[in-house]
């Protein structure tokens, strides 16, 4: 697995935090009457969290939830998430293990969106993703019951799609065959409820699907090639939508590129080539280009000289010329047959071309600009300092909808003010900042789009 944490790491070995064994049962459950009894936020949460790996029992979950809200929701911090990691690898403590996804699903039930960014990033998912591959059922129902909760939760926001993908990467390296599927349906599912998002993610996504394609279980096969053919009908390009049914062939049986090189090559390319169109397309001609016959490699060099000059936004090739570069150029120097040197060349200089374009424009905004955006978009920097996780996860919604050329009040507000109104601030302030943020990246956009 992707996280490796001893089971002796636990919260209440930290430095300054004293260790609390509940052991006070009530009404309320074994953890709340040591919870109550405890001085801190700290050592109430420990003692609740002691007592639910314990039990498993519902009211011990809520008692750690009520001692979260106490303390406010940035209590789901790196130190509960080692604490629960630690519970995930319990191999003799099934109750650990399914109070770890018990309260999981509690925490989103309990904060709804507010959680959002204490949830997602790729280790604290990959706590509950293991456990999907679990031997004891009710462990397995829970994780899958968590994840399918948080999954639902995002789902109504297309650009969390977008804040999601190193997660959902790091998913797709799991070696458990159950969070394989899981993640594989997940995007299939963003491929249909945030398309735009899912068409600036292909080119980072395709690989890994691509490496399922040839798993050695026939269930994660199916999946994968079923989540590539949905994946790649977002791609917004007619010409080459013809062509993806041989795109997929190609990736599941190395032994078509040539023939599907040929015919691609017959096709000619008229519409603008997007960053999707290139996400499927360039792997495929990466291939070839190594292609020990001529035919396929010259042929390749056509195809992408033809694509290239389709290319609007020398940014959005920008990416794929580390893998096309180097592969014209081998081509190039080490083909024999003096057509295909030269068809060969030719597509270096118009891929040069390219790379200058791109190197020389202004660069996109970054998560950066958009965390010192929305910082300064909240009148009381005082709250502002106090909500960092917050608003880092709102700068990722918000350089997806940048990403998207997406400048709607009502997306902006979505994206921030939930999150703004965490820290406690009313709704009117929350809507304040988020049109103040909008504001501000939509002046940034026009003078990247005037140089």
């Amino acid at each position: 697995g992707l996280l490796s944490i001893p089971a002796s790491l636990r919260l209440d070995n930290m430095p300054g935090i004293a260790s609390q064994k509940a052991s006070a049962a009530g009404p309320k459950g074994k953890g709340a009457a040591k919870a109550e009894a405890t001085g801190g936020a700290s050592d109430k949460i420990n003692a609740a969290l002691d007592a639910m790996f314990e039990s498993a029992e519902q009211a011990d979950v809520d008692a750690v939830v009520a001692a979260i809200a106490e303390a406010g929701v940035s209590a789901v911090n790196d130190s509960m998430f080692e604490r629960l990691a630690a519970a995930a690898g319990m191999k003799k403590k099934k109750n650990a293990r399914i109070a770890v996804s018990l309260l999981f699903s509690a925490l989103i039930a309990k904060f709804g969106r507010s959680c959002e960014p204490y949830l997602h990033q790729p280790t604290r998912l990959f706590v509950v993703l293991e456990l999907l591959g679990d031997g004891v059922k009710e462990v397995k129902e829970a994780a899958l019951a968590a994840l399918t909760t948080f999954r639902a939760l995002l789902k109504d926001t297309p650009p969390t799609a977008a804040a999601m993908k190193e997660s959902l990467l790091a998913g797709l390296e799991t070696s458990k065959i159950p969070a394989q599927i899981f993640v594989l349906e997940w995007i299939e599912e963003i491929s249909v409820s945030a398309r735009v998002q899912l068409q600036h993610m292909l080119g980072d996504l395709i690989p890994g699907i691509e490496t399922h394609m040839h798993s050695l279980k026939a269930e994660v096969q199916e999946a994968a090639a079923k989540t590539m053919a949905s994946c790649l009908k977002v791609i917004d390009n007619q010409d080459v939508e013809p062509f993806i049914p041989a795109l997929v062939a190609a990736m599941q049986e190395p032994t078509e590129v040539p023939e599907t090189v040929h015919k691609l090559g017959s096709l000619t390319f008229v519409q603008p080539v997007s960053t999707a169109c290139l996400s499927v397309i360039v792997p495929l001609l990466g291939r070839g280009f190594n292609d020990r016959n001529v035919a396929v490699v010259r042929c390749c060099a056509v195809i992408c000289t033809n694509m290239a000059r389709l290319v609007d936004v020398p940014l959005d090739a920008l990416p794929f010329l580390d893998v096309l570069l180097p592969a014209v150029e081998k081509a190039s120097n080490d083909v024999s047959n003096p057509e295909c040197r030269a068809t060969c060349g030719k597509c270096s200089e118009v891929l040069n071309r390219i790379k200058k374009a791109a190197l020389s424009a202004p660069p996109r905004p970054s998560l950066e600009n958009l965390v010192t955006i929305i910082h300064d978009a909240i009148a009381d920097k005082a709250v502002a300092d106090k909500i960092p996780n917050e608003i880092n996860w709102s700068a990722h919604l918000a350089l997806s909808l940048v990403v998207s050329n997406a400048f709607e009040t009502a997306a902006w507000r979505k994206c921030i003010s939930p999150f703004v109104k965490a820290a406690g601030l009313s709704e009117e302030v929350a809507h304040q900042a988020a049109d103040k943020s909008l504001a501000a990246a939509e002046h940034w956009a026009e003078d990247h789009m005037e140089e």
